[in-house]
C-alpha cells in the first residue's frame, strides 16, 4: 500500500474546534481556556488522492494519553470507523488508513473534546469536518500555469512574486529566491504556500528600473508528492518611475487665521517637489485696504515662496491668493479647493534694546568751547530722568548745565564757555531706555574731549620769490574782526624787527589773517611774526590768554 504525508495545512488558520464544524468558522471563545485546532481543509471542495494520510495539527502539543482510536478517528459516510494506525508527534496527530480509501467515497475526520494538550486544556467541543476522494491515486506532477511578474516583463515596485499551479501544492519548504541581477544582492523576503500559488512577499519595495531574477528554491510537490519539474528561475525589470499623483498641499505659513510678525514670508508647502516654472502664483493683498502688496514669487524644491517687497503693517490683515496652476515635476496640476488664507499682523511689540551710535565730541577729539556734549542711539529714547555729567578733568570740577532728552539724542548744554586747552570727561548718569522700556547696556558710558585753545595754527609767506611779499597767519578758531588791526603784528628777521616795514591789503576772514609788507623780506633765512595779546576769537577769548607771543614762518626760503 503506498502511503504518503498529507499536511491539511496550507494556510495554517487558527480557530475553535467545534461539533460539525466548518472552516470558516473562528475562534470566539478565550483561547487561553481551550484547545484548538490549526487545519486546512480539502481546498475548493477537490477531492483527496485515495492514498492520502490524514494529519491533524494542534495549536499546542498534545498529550499523548488523551489521544487512542476512541478519541481520535476516521469515519465512513456509513459513520463506521476505518482502521487506522495514530502517530503522535509533538502538535500533531496522523491519522493513517491501513488501506486505501474508497474511490469517490465521503469520510469524516473526528477529533473528541477529551483530547488535551500537555498543560491540561482540552477542546471546547468534538471537532470534525469532511473530504471526499478522488477516483483514484494522483499520480500527476503540477504544472506551472503563470509566473507573476512574468518572464521579461516590467513590473510595479510593490509587486509580488508568485508562481501559479495547476493545482494545490504542498507546504513542503519550497521557496523563492529574488535577487538584483547585475549585482546579485538577495532581497529580502517571506515565501508562502496558498492553495495553488508559491508567493514570495519582498519586505520593502523594489527598485524603480532594476532587473531581478525569481528562483525556485527546493521542490514543489502537490498534495500527492508528485513533483514539479518545469521552469524555476525567469527575470523581470521593475517599471520606471512614473508619477501621476497631483501635489497635495501640505501647510501654510503663516496658518489660516494666526498672527506673524510683520517680516514674514508667506510660504506654501507641498507634499513633493514643484515644477521652478510654474504657473502658479502667489498674491497678497491688505485685507484693510484692498491693496496688493508688492513681492517676489519663488520656488525651492516643495515651497512656493512669497517675499513683500517691505515688512507688512503692525496690527493689519491680509489674505494670500494662490492664483494659476502649480504643477509637480512631472507636470501634475495641484488640484484642491485651498486656494486663499487670511492671516494677520502681530501688534507692535519692540523687545530691542537702544543701540549706541555716536557721542559730539568724539572721544579723545578737541571741541569748541561753546560745543553742545551729545550722545545718539538708534531710537527715540524715554525722558526718565536719564543725563549726562560733564567734569574738569585737570581741576576735577563739576560743570553745570542743562540736560535735554529729545528724540533719539541725549545732550548736555554747558551753562559757561569751556575753558580753552580744558580736558573734560563726559558721563552716562543712570539708564537709557526706548519707549518700550528696554535698557541700553552697551559698554560706552564715558568719554574724554578737550577744548580748543585760541593760537596762531600757521604762519607762512606767499609769492616770496618777488616783492611786495604777503604774509598769511591761520588761527586755531575765527576772529572776531574788530579786535584785529595792522598794529597787531610785527615782522622779523631773526630776532630783528624789519625797519620801515608798512603792511597793505591788509584783510581779515574767518580765522585767516593776511597782509602785504611793502619791504622786501630777504630770502634764504628765517623769520618769525610777533601777534599781539589783544586780538580775540568769536568766542571772546583773548589770543595765547591776552599775551603776544611770536611764531616762525614755516617757509623762509624759495
Amino acid at each position: 500500500m503506498k502511503i504518503v504525508a498529507f499536511f491539511l495545512l496550507p494556510f495554517l488558520l487558527f480557530f475553535t474546534a467545534c461539533g460539525g464544524g466548518s472552516s470558516s468558522e473562528k475562534e470566539t471563545s478565550d483561547s487561553t481556556q481551550f484547545l484548538s485546532i490549526a487545519y486546512a481543509p480539502a481546498a475548493s471542495n477537490i477531492p483527496i488522492g485515495i492514498e492520502k494520510i490524514v494529519t491533524i495539527t494542534f495549536t499546542a502539543a498534545i498529550d499523548r494519553t488523551t489521544v487512542d482510536d476512541a478519541s481520535v478517528y476516521i469515519e465512513d459516510a456509513s459513520s463506521r470507523h476505518i482502521p487506522a494506525a495514530l502517530i503522535i508527534s509533538g502538535d500533531r496527530v496522523s491519522v493513517i488508513p491501513t488501506d486505501y480509501f474508497l474511490e469517490s467515497s465521503q469520510y469524516t475526520p473526528v477529533v473528541k473534546s477529551s483530547v488535551s494538550d500537555e498543560i491540561g486544556r482540552s477542546l471546547q467541543d468534538d471537532f470534525t469536518f469532511t473530504f471526499t476522494t478522488s477516483t483514484g491515486p494522483d499520480v500527476t506532477a503540477p504544472l506551472q500555469v503563470s509566473l507573476t511578474p512574468a518572464s521579461g516583463s516590467s513590473a510595479d515596485k510593490a509587486t509580488p512574486v508568485i508562481m501559479t499551479f495547476d493545482e494545490v501544492i504542498a507546504d513542503n519548504g519550497a521557496t523563492i529566491e529574488l535577487k538584483e541581477k547585475v549585482s546579485g544582492t538577495t532581497i529580502d523576503g517571506n515565501t508562502s504556500v496558498h492553495d495553488q500559488g508559491l508567493y514570495f512577499l519582498p519586505d520593502a519595495e523594489l527598485t524603480y528600473e532594476v532587473e531581478y531574477t525569481a528562483t525556485l528554491l527546493g521542490t514543489v510537490m502537490d498534495l500527492a508528492d508528485n513533483e514539479y519539474n518545469g521552469t524555476s528561475s525567469w527575470d523581470f525589470t521593475i517599471a520606471p518611475f512614473v508619477d501621476s499623483i497631483s501635489p497635495l498641499l501640505s501647510s501654510v505659513t503663516p496658518a489660516e487665521g494666526t498672527s506673524a510678525a510683520k517680516d514674514t514670508n508667506v510660504i506654501i508647502e507641498f507634499d513633493e517637489a514643484i515644477a521652478a516654472n510654474t504657473a502658479g502664483l502667489l498674491e497678497l493683498k491688505n485685507s484693510d485696504t484692498d491693496t496688493a502688496v508688492p513681492g517676489t514669487t519663488t520656488v525651492t524644491g516643495n515651497t512656493l515662496v512669497f517675499v513683500p517687497g517691505s515688512d507688512l503693517l503692525y496690527d493689519g490683515n491680509y489674505r494670500m491668493s494662490l492664483l494659476g496652476s502649480v504643477t509637480d515635476l512631472a507636470g501634475n496640476e495641484h488640484n484642491a479647493t485651498t486656494t486663499s488664507w487670511d492671516f494677520s499682523i502681530l501688534p507692535f511689540s519692540d523687545t530691542n534694546a537702544p543701540i549706541f551710535q555716536s557721542v559730539t565730541p568724539a572721544d579723545g577729539s578737541i571741541a569748541s568751547i561753546s560745543t553742545e556734549i551729545i550722545m545718539a542711539f538708534d531710537e527715540t529714547i524715554a525722558d526718565d530722568g536719564v543725563t549726562l555729567g560733564l567734569k574738569d578733568s585737570d581741576t576735577d570740577t563739576v560743570i553745570l548745565g542743562t540736560p535735554i532728552v529729545s528724540g533719539s539724542t541725549l545732550s548736555f548744554a554747558p551753562d559757561d564757555n569751556l575753558t580753552k586747552g580744558g580736558n573734560y570727561t563726559v558721563t552716562l548718569i543712570g539708564t537709557v531706555h526706548d519707549l518700550a522700556g528696554n535698557a541700553y547696556d552697551d559698554s560706552t558710558t564715558s568719554w574724554d574731549f578737550s577744548a580748543n585753545t585760541f593760537s596762531v595754527v600757521s604762519a607762512q609767506r606767499d609769492n616770496y620769490s618777488s616783492s611786495p611779499n604777503n604774509v598769511i597767519l591761520e588761527f586755531s578758531s575765527a576772529l572776531d574782526p574788530l579786535t584785529v588791526g595792522s598794529s597787531d603784528f610785527e615782522v622779523k628777521l631773526g630776532s630783528i624787527p624789519l625797519q620801515n616795514q608798512e603792511m597793505t591789503n591788509f584783510d581779515v576772514s574767518g580765522n585767516i589773517v593776511t597782509f602785504t609788507v611793502q619791504l622786501a623780506i630777504p630770502t634764504s633765512t628765517f623769520y618769525s611774526v610777533i601777534v599781539s595779546g589783544s586780538i580775540k576769537d568769536v568766542d571772546g577769548i583773548s589770543h595765547n590768554n591776552g599775551v603776544a607771543d611770536t611764531y616762525r614762518f614755516s617757509d623762509y626760503t624759495d
